[in-house]
């Protein structure tokens, strides 16, 4: 019998896109796929209908219609235009573009059934093929990893022309570019602090795969030096140079985990262990007296005691797994908490003469939030070290730029916290070298005459407004923190009252790692709020992670603390 087809080639050609199907098999497929595309919505839908209608919603209407707002909002932009010039289009585009990208987020991470399935799935692939998430790697054992620390190591040095290039290209319609050269910024900064005859001191801290590569990799099994940039020993040769003493604690780091065969950072989280914490304050005691002219004090009579803590870690927390997943269990260490001569936990003193500036790795061990702690941190250590006060700001992310516009910030305001200092301390995550935006921060702004809404100790007062402008909040498990803070600027007015009111209000828009109500928030929305003075809580909550408006007039403006509340209420 003569073959249909001379070659299998031929066969192929023949039959590709000829895939026999039933009628009956077509409907009920096409019935399948409706199903599963509308079936996740709309249960969506119904229940966040029902979590209104049993008080654990603000809004009745369900998030999908949330993207309306800003929609509207720039159609009337655009039908009623400020000016007619093209940068203004753009610019009401660029808004309409970044509302519709948080838009996107914000769906996907309030998914019901997102939040269902991912972690089991995150689960699968972590403990059995060894995989992390965008933002995380597995290492060795239970090692985990955070991306932008293995990329600081590894990439190419981050003062090479193409690369500062490329990065400084980098932004979009929606995020402005970075500045990506740390010179600048850190020179004018120590310029600043000069002319009021304040000595600066820089401490990149190494991240984890700069002290642990061999937890990450078994070729590094052994290595007796800190994986560093290619370009940091040129940085810092820049630094030194510049007339700016650079403490770099990474290489002692790493002799005391070979020496004493001891683990210097946690195994699930992005930072440093205690005891490494505490040699690293013991050194900068040191370092800070032979840089600094600081004049003789007696001994301030600080004490330590030993508390045992155990906590999962920030990286953990990032991979969203189970509760009950066995592979990545909380970890137990021993933190060395610092009281002053009365018995009273440390606290910073404005009157100190050393200023530290820090980010996470300074809040780690004396931010309570963080999970490990409090009294505990690089501060409290130098402290009792040196046995003399410390002043201390600290922002757990960007230390970059974060911790300089917060002390200008308070500059601005009035809270002068290089009055009488003779060294500021700048503590910041290496990586920041290579991922952070190294803007230049003035020191000096001239306070201006204020509409703002400033609330007196103990006042409080409840506004219904509408959002003008709001930060954006991170998404779940794409930062190492599990709570962030968010700034919104509301007009509106006071219950019972038809006064105008403008305010800067800070809110929670994360808290353990679960966005909240305040994370949905765009543009154009009507809340309710009731407020406080943010002095109130700053001290406990000024050292998290915050999103702050791009804003020069609201950097001078006395925020409030703000809850939403439903109408209800």
């Amino acid at each position: 019998m003569k073959p249909k087809y001379s070659s299998r080639e031929e066969q192929a050609l023949a039959e590709a896109g000829r895939t026999t199907i039933s009628a009956g098999q077509k409907i009920f497929l096409a019935a399948v796929f409706l199903a599963a595309v509308f079936s996740v919505p709309v249960y969506q839908q119904i229940a966040e209908v029902s979590a209104y209608l049993d008080g654990r919603r603000l809004k009745a209407l369900p998030q999908c219609y949330d993207i309306l707002s800003p929609a509207f909002s720039a159609l009337k932009k655009i039908l009623r235009p400020a000016d007619f010039s093209l940068k203004y289009f753009f610019k009401v585009n660029a808004e309409l573009l970044r509302e519709m990208r948080a838009y996107e987020n914000a769906l996907e991470d309030s998914s019901r059934v997102g939040r269902a399935v991912r972690p089991c799935a995150q689960y699968l692939m972590t403990r059995w093929l060894g995989a992390g998430n965008d933002k995380t790697y597995c290492g060795r054992g239970a090692w985990l990893f955070y991306r932008p620390d293995i990329e600081y190591a590894v990439n190419r040095g981050f003062l090479e022309n193409n690369v500062m290039a490329r990065r400084a290209a980098s932004g979009s319609e929606t995020e402005p570019p970075p500045h990506p050269d740390p010179r600048p910024a850190i020179t004018g900064f120590n310029a600043e602090l000069s002319a009021r005859g304040i000595k600066l001191i820089l401490m990149p801290t190494p991240v984890k795969p700069v002290v642990h590569p061999e937890k990450f990799a078994v070729g590094f099994e052994g290595f007796a030096r800190p994986i560093q940039n290619l370009s940091y020993q040129r940085f810092a040769a820049g630094m030194e140079k510049a007339g700016i003493p650079v403490f770099d604690v990474a290489p002692e780091l790493v002799r005391d985990k070979e020496t004493n065969k001891r683990d210097q950072f946690l195994a699930g989280d992005t930072h440093w262990r205690p005891e490494a914490m505490e040699h690293a304050a013991r050194l900068l005691a040191a370092f800070v007296k032979e840089h600094a002219a600081l004049p003789p004090a007696p001994a301030a009579g600080y004490t330590a005691e030993r508390t045992n803590i155990a906590c999962r870690g920030d990286i953990v927390g990032m991979l969203r797994l189970p509760e009950e997943s066995d592979n990545f269990g909380a970890q137990e260490v021993s933190i060395r908490r610092v009281f002053d001569s009365s018995g009273r936990p440390w606290r910073p003193s404005r009157a100190a003469d050393i200023l530290l500036l820090g980010d996470s790795f300074a809040n780690i061990y004396s931010l309570e939030a963080m999970g490990w702690g409090g009294g505990a941190g690089l501060a409290e250590q130098l402290s009792r070290e040196m046995q003399r006060p410390v002043d201390f700001l600290a922002v757990n992310d960007n230390g970059a730029c974060a911790t300089r516009e917060l002390l200008a910030r308070e500059l601005a305001r009035g809270n002068d916290h290089l009055a009488g200092k003779r060294a500021v301390i700048w503590q910041f995550a290496a990586r920041e070298l290579t991922a952070g935006d190294w803007k230049i921060v003035p020191l000096e702004r001239a306070a201006k005459e204020s509409s703002f809404l400033s609330l007196a100790a103990g006042g409080r007062l409840v506004v219904t407004g509408e959002i003008k402008a709001v930060a954006r909040a991170p998404r779940p498990g794409t930062v190492p923190y599990s709570d962030h803070i968010i700034a919104a600027r509301i007009v509106g007015a006071a219950a019972g009252s038809s006064q105008f009111i403008q305010a800067l209000v800070y809110m929670f828009s994360m808290t353990n790692n679960t966005l909240t109500p305040a994370a949905g928030l765009m543009a154009g929305d009507r809340v309710t709020l009731r407020l406080r003075p943010w002095a109130e809580v700053s001290a406990e909550y000024e050292r998290i992670n915050r999103a702050d408006l791009d804003d020069p007039e609201l950097l001078v403006q006395e925020p409030c603390w703000g809850e939403l509340i439903s109408e209800g209420e």
